[in-house]
């Protein structure tokens, strides 16, 4: 099942349903236990044996589904830019661009007016370039 942006051209559902997979995996193993999360958690001023809270079968549903919004965008990002293709790898640097200018910039303001520091930025930021570059290189390989 192909979704049409542009007349003429389509893209795989099925590449952009395997870049959100691709996406949420690359979160679950970046803020993994014996990741980024310890070191996240700290920076966010909680102690270890805080425990996250709230529903995490919505909360990870929500993160699925806003990783399916993210590669449905870059599908027609990349689309519209290399209408006959374009190579996984320079994909990704396109995904690696949209992360940095579209999520990192805006959510560094968010961060430093909620006190949460620059540590907290970086650190959610680094996963959002590595997922949205990845998930790039996915979508226009299908």
């Amino acid at each position: 099942m192909t979704v049409n942006f542009i007349v003429g051209e389509s893209t795989s559902v099925t590449g952009v349903i395997l870049a959100a997979v691709v996406g949420f995996i690359t979160g679950a193993i970046y803020f993994g236990p014996k990741t980024m999360y310890p070191r996240w958690w700290k920076a966010l001023g909680k102690s270890p044996a805080e425990n996250p809270g709230g529903n995490m079968g919505l909360t990870f549903g929500a993160i699925f589904l806003a990783q399916l919004v993210q590669a449905f965008a870059l599908a027609f990002v990349l689309q519209r830019m290399y209408p006959s293709g374009v190579s996984a790898i320079a994909a990704a640097i396109v995904g690696a661009c949209v992360a940095l200018g579209l999520n990192a910039a805006p959510s560094l303001g968010h961060r430093l007016m909620g006190n949460q520091g620059w540590k907290v930025w970086s650190i959610e930021v680094g996963g959002d370039v590595l997922a949205l570059a990845l998930m790039s290189a996915v979508v226009v390989s299908f």
